[in-house]
C-alpha cells in the first residue's frame, strides 16, 4: 500500500527530462496519458548530459501522477490570391486562376491533404472586392476529415480592376 507521499514526482532542479516523441504521429487534438504511450523513450540527464535515471532521483508512482501529453491544434493560415486585371466587362472570379489559394503559414501534418474553396467575385461595375475563402477542409491519408485538429485563420486576397 502506498502512503500519500508516494503520489507525487520527485524532481531535483538540476536534472532535465527528455521525451522522444519523434516516432509518434499524434495529430488528433486532445490529451493522452504518457503511460498509454509505451513506445516513448524517457531520458533523464544531469547538467553534464549524463544519464540520471540510475540515480533513483525520479519517482513516477501511482496513476494520479501520470504525465499527460497534450496535442494542441496545429496553426495554419490559408490565403487566397490577389488578382488585378483590366476590366473587359466580364466578372473576375478568384477561383479561375491557377492555384487560387495556398497555405501562407504553418504546415499540414504528414499524410494530410487540404481542400480550399475560393469564392471571390468582382463584378464589372465594382472597382475591388475581397477574394473570399468559403471553406477549408483537411483530410488524413485514409480520407477522414481532420479539420478540427487545426486552428485555421483565413487571409483573403483582393480582386481589383486596373487601367
Amino acid at each position: 500500500m502506498f502512503d500519500e507521499g508516494d503520489f507525487y514526482v520527485v524532481k531535483p532542479p538540476d536534472v532535465t527530462v527528455h521525451l522522444d516523441l519523434s516516432g509518434l504521429w499524434l495529430t488528433d487534438v486532445g490529451s493522452i496519458p504518457l503511460s498509454a504511450l509505451s513506445a516513448v523513450p524517457l531520458t533523464v540527464t544531469d547538467p553534464a548530459g549524463e544519464d540520471a535515471k540510475a540515480q533513483n532521483r525520479w519517482r513516477f508512482v501511482g496513476e494520479e501522477e501520470d504525465p499527460v501529453l497534450t496535442v494542441e491544434p496545429r496553426k495554419l493560415e490559408v490565403a487566397s490570391k490577389s488578382i488585378s486585371k483590366v476590366n473587359h466587362g466580364q466578372s473576375l472570379n478568384g477561383w479561375e486562376t491557377l492555384s487560387p489559394a495556398w497555405i501562407s503559414y504553418g504546415t499540414l501534418a504528414k499524410g494530410h491533404t487540404i481542400e480550399i474553396e475560393v469564392t471571390g467575385v468582382l463584378l464589372p461595375r465594382a472597382s475591388a472586392t475581397e477574394n473570399t475563402i468559403a471553406s477549408v477542409k483537411i483530410y488524413d491519408a485514409s480520407g477522414t476529415e481532420v479539420t478540427q485538429n487545426y486552428a485555421i485563420s483565413l487571409r483573403p486576397g483582393i480582386l481589383q480592376w486596373i487601367g
